[in-house]
């Protein structure tokens, strides 16, 4: 059973392995304390007994001399796997890869960003990303500061399914470029066509 001491220093560990256990190990020496991996999730227990259901710490680094190196967040299929940023405690931003059942074709398990309200009440989801297609979902505004280079093939505006560049011809001498402009407009959202 791996222990720690309570004083504020640096070690290296190059990796930890928990056995999962359904009840608290024995309660440890004064001035230590003991994590534990229960059927529920990682737990430390004090030198009183007590047991929390987290573990704070200030600071917590991955780091590797050479090569890549990554942290893992692990669970089943149709529930959440969580990151949350807090503010006293209460749920400010929450990144989630969510509880959408995955049924195959790469459907589930979506990114998601949760919002939440100083009362730590959900707010809404600002952007989601769907892992079967790569298609983002932004729940409001978007604000775009600097240029916008769009070098897809469809384009479409208001609800208008996406449509190739429209070509507008006619003569200009009559009205026959202004009803193909008009069509164009119409085809990609951005008018109504209401002439006659």
């Amino acid at each position: 059973m791996p222990t720690a001491t309570r004083a504020s220093q640096s070690t290296n560990i190059s990796s930890i392995q928990f056995t999962e256990q359904g009840s608290a190990p024995a309660t440890p020496a004064s001035g230590y304390a003991r994590l534990y991996f229960a059927n529920d999730g990682l737990k430390w227990v004090d030198d009183t007994g007590a047991v929390s259901p987290s573990l704070e710490v200030q600071a917590l680094i991955v780091k590797k001399a050479s090569g890549n190196v990554s942290a893992t967040v692990n669970g089943v299929a149709a529930t959440y796997r969580s990151f949350e940023y807090q503010t006293a405690g209460v749920t400010r931003w929450a990144l989630h890869t969510n509880n959408a059942a995955e049924a195959g074709a790469n459907a589930g398990s979506n990114w998601q960003i949760n919002r939440h309200a100083d009362d730590d009440s959900f707010l809404g989801i600002p952007l989601t990303i769907f892992r079967s297609n790569g298609n983002a979902l932004f729940e409001a505004e978007v604000e775009i500061d600097g240029d916008l280079d769009h070098d897809g093939s469809n384009v479409g505006f208001y609800g208008t399914a996406p449509t190739s560049k429209q070509t507008v011809t006619g003569s200009r001498g009559g009205n026959a470029a202004l009803a193909s402009l008009c069509t164009a407009l119409a085809a990609i959202g951005l008018i109504t066509d209401s002439t006659s």
